[in-house]
C-alpha cells in the first residue's frame, strides 16, 4: 500500500524516464527504509494522510514541505541504523 500511494500522487506527473528512475531509487532504497523505519509508523501514516490532504486542497507548498520533512525524518531514522553503538563496536 506504501509504494502504491506514492507511486499515485508521482504518477499523473511522471514521463516514462522518471517512472524507471524512481522505480530504480525506490527498489534500491526500501529495503533499509523497511528496516529501520518500523518504530516510526504511526508518524508516517499521519503524515501520509497529511499529504493526501494537501493534494486533495491542491496546496502544493503545504504539501512539499510535509514531504520534505517526512523524507528528512525518513533518512535521518535510516542514518541513525548506522551509527555504530558501544556493543558493536566492541564486537570488532
Amino acid at each position: 500500500h506504501h509504494r502504491d500511494f506514492h507511486w499515485a500522487l508521482l504518477a499523473p506527473g511522471a514521463t516514462a524516464w522518471v517512472e524507471r528512475v524512481l522505480d530504480q531509487i525506490w527498489l534500491a532504497s526500501q529495503r533499509y527504509v523497511r528496516l529501520f523505519v518500523s518504530e516510526t509508523v504511526d508518524e508516517a501514516m499521519r503524515d501520509h494522510r497529511a499529504l493526501l490532504g494537501y493534494c486533495e486542497l491542491r496546496d502544493a507548498e503545504g504539501a512539499a514541505e510535509l514531504l520534505r520533512r517526512h523524507l528528512d525524518r525518513t533518512e535521518l531514522a535510516v542514518r541513525q541504523a548506522f551509527v555504530p553503538t558501544p556493543e558493536s563496536e566492541s564486537e570488532r
